[in-house]
């Protein structure tokens, strides 16, 4: 019968007492593989013939002869074959290793751009809600301004049109700057978090104060000093609109 190196495995294995499955596990590979090589389907590979040889306690010449060699082989041939079995392996992982860091950098490179991605994508999408808000918040506050100081306005006095429309603008942009707050993107943009405080207030105390207004008529009578309070609450607000407006832009 032909020598073969995977009868020679099988022999010099069930020799040392080892299973399939135990020579598979001390060269951390699986027993199909072993299998494999004992029926002459595959032969071992390179890197592992080292190993192989000290396992099965032969020479890594008799093991690629598939015999026990009757004439001891010369050290010097042995010897160069068992550098030439190392150093091939050395080569190969060397080959995986550059392999496996070339293959952590490919990923590290497209996680990064996927992340880039998403964060780009999110931070578009950040900004055309934050856009909608810039928009109904100037809205509104144009309106307030429109139907408190400009339209019909005289001082004391405001018409009961104006009242309710100061009412709905008031809530409608509380309502907004609520929702503005909300925006994880603002969460460290301490001076426009500050602003939009500010204008809360102002819009809290403006709506309290005409809600205690009384009406007189068609019209709702303030003071002297309510109507200095009135004014100056109104002017804030459209000025902290405006500040406000900037920031958002700078985000």
């Amino acid at each position: 019968m032909k020598n073969s190196m995977g009868s020679f495995i099988a022999e010099k294995r069930k020799e040392k007492g080892l299973t399939q499955q135990a020579l598979a596990d001390k060269l951390h590979i699986t027993n199909k593989a072993v299998s494999k090589w004992e029926r002459n389907l595959s032969c071992p590979d390179i890197s592992l013939l080292t190993d192989l040889a000290d396992i099965l306690d032969v020479s890594v010449a008799e093991l690629l002869s598939g015999k026990d060699l009757t004439i001891e082989t010369p050290p010097a041939i042995d010897t160069i074959i068992t550098n030439s079995v190392k150093q091939y392996s050395d080569d190969i992982k060397r080959y995986s290793f550059k392999r496996m860091v070339v293959i952590v950098v490919v990923l590290s490179v497209l996680t990064a751009s996927a992340l880039t991605f998403y964060h780009n994508y999110q931070l578009k999408e950040y900004r055309r809600y934050l856009s909608t808000y810039q928009y109904n918040i100037a809205l509104e506050t144009h309106e307030l301004y429109n139907y408190a100081v400009e339209r019909d306005y005289q001082p004391g006095f405001i018409t009961a049109d104006a009242y309710e429309n100061i009412i709905c603008r008031c809530s409608k942009l509380d309502a907004f700057l609520r929702g503005l707050k909300d925006f994880e993107i603002l969460s460290r943009q301490t001076v426009l978090k500050g602003t939009i405080y500010q204008l809360q207030s102002s819009v809290a105390e403006l709506l309290s104060l005409v809600k205690t207004l009384p009406r007189h008529n068609d019209s709702y009578i303030l003071s002297a000093e309510q109507t200095a309070e009135y004014e100056s609450l109104i002017e804030n607000i459209y000025s902290k609109a405006d500040q406000l407006q900037l920031q958002i832009d700078n985000v």
